[in-house]
């Protein structure tokens, strides 16, 4: 044992405690002990582990059948009681097999249908242990055998994995479904072909699995024990017929699966019917997989035998060799070139086999390629050969036999590196020694002089980038390349095409990763020998920047910083206007940067010093840098102002810091605390927050705007300390400008243990009556809490209410639950109080079946409930005769409306106490599809006729209604069913005088149809009077005459127009008489003598007499009223005109509102 695990064990040991003294008896099975000490020391019965395992769950465990029966009688611990896990001592008396243990937990109805934390019952228990015994007790008792657990594992999936015969037969003897999926899909003859059962599988195939069931990955039995290659299991699946061609989610069938697995038994059979050669759909035939198996070799082999071209591709251009070099398969690879494999081929990214294997870092797959005429030199798409592969991956000595084996180690890659770049940037010393003893190098230093001057290595690549460049960005460069390149003058500090110079590259390292005294020393020798610090790159950067965001001390900072940056602010906004040091540094809490820099924002020409300023400390104070902060405040003492530190202390408020609160309070400038006290009523920290503030003089009795105190805060937050804190600091419950208080929100969102909270602390502080007033207080909306609580169908309020709070309010309750379609609510009530109380009346004498079918948001279950098993009258009527299909049709609820008539015997022909049939109603409620339905029950039922035509008391029709609401498509289906457009209702009104906007549209309505009319008649009577002059033989004189008398029945429009103008605004009554007058001349039937009358159109639209056409309404000159107002007042004092005649309210329950 290793020195570590020695500590860690001695540490256990001496952490054990001494196990309590019922414990030692339970193991020992000391009944007579145990017995004797029950009445003595209960206490020790109370004794429990970490885990909450009771002595119960104990002696379950370990069979103790008489200690069992001992604590059960003695009724200390309940049979169901339970662990941190949930298991019960049921759980652990079956996992043991300990039938007679569990006979006695049975016996004391332990329940066998408990749930662990994972959902696992005792029959799982019995069936994941092989506990026969306790299955075959416990099974008659479960209500669902085929119970899952949280994976959707049955007990059946249990029993086959175990491979417990018996108790498959015994769970399929009690109807357990053989075809049920867990969550991955899989059925329990996965689990048999998993667990190699031939048994199950014949017993689940009888029982009627399906032998081709699939999984979510579309994986068969088949495919399992192809696998896992039981010849035993592979055998008894054939005779059942296996589809062989089944694809899995990848489109492998069983024959590539047997391949990959090398599987040659399995691989024959199924190739007996299935093409050994056959591709799946990414052209991955048997031979690849075989090849890509470690297992494979043989399979192979003899797949090889078989196969004429070696060099097949898949989609990808992979050949079999591909496959092999890339698992390092020596055998298999040597086999397929001894074949004839060719080992040059190039798959879809240009790659051959040899870039695969030194990928995978196969030296010895590497060295059979080479030695077997594999090209060195080979690009793929990016340009990379294998020797940058071997560069990359770190294989030295794969560098050496590729350079001695002839590769160029000159050869670009897209970007123009050579693998000196390579070696360079990932810092092998070794592989970069291998290349310098490349042939090739030596001749490229030969042929300097004519080619590129004095140069010893590859200068540039694409990017314009020398090898400084890659030795200064990378972390793992070693120094021998530094000593070697400023040795061999290659050491030109050049930008590339981004603008940024080897001294960025050094400064971009991260600090932890890299050792400052190195960093301090290149940079020395990058500066002596010329290197520019304040070169800006294409982000406007210089290695300043990059210095300060990775985290490099003040002395590195200092050595990149050239004074005259900072001398003016010219310079300054040169080089640090788009990223300023300051931000930087408190960004990335480079403090020691920081502090350095910090002299440097009081020059007294730098005008922007105080936006900087803000904008640092903003930025510390958000990341949580405190120790920025306070090195920007030291500096900035003239530049204090209460709004920016208030504004601070609110980002730490809302990011939850205490500390950084405290350090912006100590510098004694917030003097507001309002803004900062709301915010911390919602935070986690808020009693510390409103501690700290209370301590410098804040009110803890604040509100709002909206009147609302830091309670409210509080509870929408769901903060409990706060909430906690606030009460014990007495801080008021009130009510905001809207009538809500904070009850009003706990029951909007269903915070139980938030009403608890409260509960608690009125019985505490004696304020019980002010909390039920306040429950049972209205808002400006007209809804208290608990019928929110109702509304947003949250139960557990509700109950809690219900149970704690006498108030004798559960039958207004439970209507209002109907009314808003609260199922949960209603069963609740049915539990507590019976059949009998349902059905209770409230106003009206309206039922609960009323108020469902009101609701705006109807719940079939509901009315199922009510009607089918609570057995409600659906004819019943409340005391202004709605029926529950009326009540439902007033709310325009089509679904409900539907229900009631299709199955139920609900009365279509009934009406209200002022004759409105539902047709009428579904009309008012503007709902043109209840309206729709209702017609084409009745004309299933051959009842439409009497249901267009039905008059209420103010011999309104549905058209009527249908009109004044603008249901289009109501109307038209009104009229294609013969409904009468000239239908007038009690005083003359048609359906077309029911589509004005208001009494003036109406009035002008009337006006236009009577010169309609008019019209009509006069152009009717001069075209028969000049037919009938075209057909006689009379003088001139004669003719003239007849012309003359026809013309002046004709007048132009704009002289009729002003003449009905004047008459009318002598009175309407004039006009009505006019018009009767000249209808009587042509020989018409009379209008109706109430047609006109302006009074009743106003009456009709409720439309204020302000707004009425100009009609003279005052006493005359003689002092007698005009003749409309007569009309008007008898009207009025004779009929009782009810605004509500007509134009109903869209909401029939509105008056039933203050009912709750």
């Amino acid at each position: 044992m290793s020195y570590r695990r020695l500590n860690v064990a001695k540490r256990k040991f001496n952490n054990i405690q001494p196990l309590p003294r019922i414990i030692g008896d339970i193991i020992n099975n000391r009944v007579s002990v145990i017995a004797d000490s029950l009445g003595q020391l209960p206490t020790t019965l109370s004794t429990s582990n970490k885990d909450r395992r009771t002595p119960l769950h104990l002696a379950a465990s370990l069979g103790r059948t008489k200690i069992v029966e001992l604590f059960l009688n003695f009724e200390f611990y309940s049979v169901n009681c339970r662990d941190n896990d949930l298991v019960t001592p049921l759980h652990r008396a079956c996992r043991n097999d300990h039938s007679e243990v569990v006979s006695i937990l049975l016996a004391h109805k332990a329940d066998v249908d408990a749930r662990s934390r994972h959902h696992i019952t005792a029959l799982h228990i019995c069936c994941a242990f092989d506990s026969f015994k306790c299955a075959s007790l416990i099974i008659d008792k479960v209500s669902n055998i085929n119970a899952t657990d949280s994976n959707g594992v049955t007990a059946l999936h249990y029993a086959v994995y175990r491979n417990n015969i018996e108790l498959i037969k015994l769970l399929l003897k009690h109807n357990a479904q053989p075809d049920v999926q867990d969550k991955n899909g899989q059925r329990p003859i996965h689990y048999a072909a998993i667990a190699q059962s031939t048994q199950a599988i014949q017993i689940l195939i009888e029982a009627g699995c399906d032998v081709n069931a699939r999984n979510k990955y579309l994986f068969t039995p088949l495919h399992f024990v192809a696998a896992n290659g039981s010849e035993a299991t592979f055998f008894e699946l054939l005779k059942y017929c296996p589809n062989l061609e089944a694809q899995d989610i990848h489109g492998n069938m069983p024959i590539h699966v047997a391949a990959y697995n090398g599987k040659e038994i399995l691989f024959e059979e199924i190739s007996k019917n299935v093409d050994k050669n056959i591709p799946n759909p990414d052209g991955v035939t048997p031979l690849h997989f075989a090849c890509a198996s470690k297992y494979g070799y043989s399979l192979s082999l003899k797949i090889m035998e078989k196969v004429t071209d070696l060099n097949i591709v898949d989609k990808f251009g992979w050949t079999p060799l591909h496959y092999a070099a890339s698992n390092g398969n020596d055998l298999t690879v040597k086999e397929l070139l001894v074949r004839g494999a060719n080992c040059n081929h190039c798959d879809s990214d240009l790659e051959t086999p040899l870039h695969k294997s030194i990928q995978k870092c196969h030296t010895m797959t590497s060295d059979i390629l080479i030695r077997n005429g594999a090209q060195l030199d080979i690009s793929n798409k990016d340009g990379f050969t294998p020797l940058h592969f071997s560069v990359m991956a770190g294989l030295p000595w794969s560098c050496e036999w590729l350079i001695k084996a002839g590769a160029n180690p000159l050869l670009w890659d897209k970007m123009g590196r050579t693998p000196h770049y390579l070696a360079v940037y990932y810092g092998i010393w070794d592989s970069f020694q291998w290349l310098m003893t490349s042939p090739y190098y030596n001749r490229l230093i030969e042929d300097s002089d004519q080619c590129y001057g004095n140069i010893v290595f590859p200068k540039l690549d694409a990017f314009k980038r020398s090898l400084l460049h890659y030795a200064a960005a990378s972390n793992t460069c070693a120094h021998e390349f530094y000593e070697l390149l400023f040795d061999c003058g290659e050491i030109d500090i050049i930008k590339y095409i981004y603008g940024r110079t080897p001294l960025h590259y050094i400064c971009f390292r991260q600090c932890q990763h890299t050792n400052e005294g190195d960093i301090i020393q290149w940079i020395d020798k990058m500066v002596e020998v010329g290197a520019d610090c304040s070169i800006l790159d294409e982000d406007h950067a210089l290695p300043l920047h990059y210095a300060i965001a990775n985290g490099f001390s003040k002395t590195v900072v200092q050595r990149l910083l050239k004074l005259e940056m900072v001398k003016s602010v010219e310079n300054y906004r040169k080089y640090f206007s788009i990223h300023c040091p300051f931000k930087i540094a408190c960004f990335y809490d480079n403090s020691s940067a920081l502090e350095f820099w910090a002299p440097y924002l009081g020059f007294e020409s730098f005008s922007m010093f105080s936006k900087i300023w803000e904008r640092a400390i903003e930025i510390a104070t958000r990341r949580s840098h405190w120790n920025c902060v306070l090195i920007l405040k030291s500096v900035g003492e003239l530049h204090e102002n209460e709004e920016f530190f208030s504004r601070m202390a609110l980002l730490c408020v809302l990011n939850n810091n205490i500390n950084g609160l405290r350090i912006y309070l100590k510098f004694n400038i917030i003097t507001n605390f309002d803004v900062l006290m709301f915010a911390a009523a919602t935070k986690s920290y808020g009693p510390e927050f409103l501690d700290e503030f209370f301590q410098r003089g804040a009110n803890l009795l604040i509100k709002d705007s909206k009147n609302r105190n830091l309670l409210f805060y509080a509870v929408v937050a769901d903060m409990s300390k706060v909430v906690t804190y606030l009460v014990e600091s007495n801080v008021p419950l009130v009510t905001d400008c809207n009538g809500k208080n904070i009850f009003h929100l706990i029951a909007s969102t269903g915070n139980l243990k938030m009403m608890e909270l409260f509960f608690t602390f009125a019985i505490d502080k004696d304020f019980i009556q002010e909390m039920c007033s306040l429950l049972m207080s209205k808002d400006n909306d007209g809804f208290s809490p608990i019928q929110i609580a109702c509304v947003k169908s949250h139960q557990n309020i509700l109950e809690f209410f219900l149970t704690n709070f006498e108030q004798n309010i559960e039958l207004t309750l439970m209507h209002f639950s109907g009314f808003t379609s609260n199922f949960k609510f209603v069963q609740y009530l049915l539990e507590k109080y019976g059949p009998s109380y349902i059905h209770s009346l409230g106003n009206d004498n309206r039922n609960l079946l009323h108020y469902a079918c009101m609701s705006r948001r109807p719940n079939l279950l509901l009315l199922k409930l009510l009607i089918e098993e609570l057995k409600f009258d659906v004819n019943v009527m409340d005391d202004n005769d709605l029926t529950p299909l009326l009540c439902a049709a007033s709310v325009g609820n089509t679904s409900t409306v539907k229900y009631l008539l299709e199955n139920t015997d609900s009365n279509l022909r009934c009406t209200d106490m002022k004759g409105n049939m539902s047709l009428h109603l579904a009309c008012l409620s503007g709902s043109s599809s209840c309206a729709l339905y209702i017609m084409k029950h009745a004309e299933e039922h051959s009842f439409l006729d009497d249901l267009i035509s039905a008059e209420n008391h103010y011999k309104q029709k549905p058209i009527h209604l249908a009109a004044k609401k603008g249901l289009k498509s109501v109307v038209v289906e009104l009229v294609s069913n013969g409904a009468s457009v000239l239908d007038q209702d009690f005083y003359g009104i048609t359906p077309s005088m029911y589509c004005a906007r208001d009494a003036d549209a109406a009035y002008c309505i009337q006006i236009i149809n009577a010169l309609m009319e008019l019209d009509l008649a006069e152009t009717r009577q001069t075209n028969e009077l000049e037919q009938t002059n075209s057909q006689s033989e009379v003088d001139n004189t004669t003719y003239e005459n007849i012309t003359t008398s026809g013309s002046s029945l004709r007048c132009s429009s704009q002289d009729k127009f002003d003449s009905i103008h004047s008459r009318i605004r002598k009175s309407f009554h004039g006009f009505d008489s006019m018009i009767e007058s000249r209808i009587q001349k042509l020989g018409r039937k009379s209008l109706p003598t109430k047609s006109c009358d302006t009074s009743l159109i106003r009456n009709v639209f409720k439309v204020n007499q302000t707004s009425q056409l100009n009609v003279n309404t005052s006493q005359n000159d003689n002092g007698t009223k005009n003749e409309d107002s007569e009309i008007e007042d008898t009207l009025n004092e004779s009929n009782g005109l009810d605004e509500s005649v007509y134009f109903q309210s869209d909401i029939l329950v509105d008056s039933d509102s203050e009912m709750f």
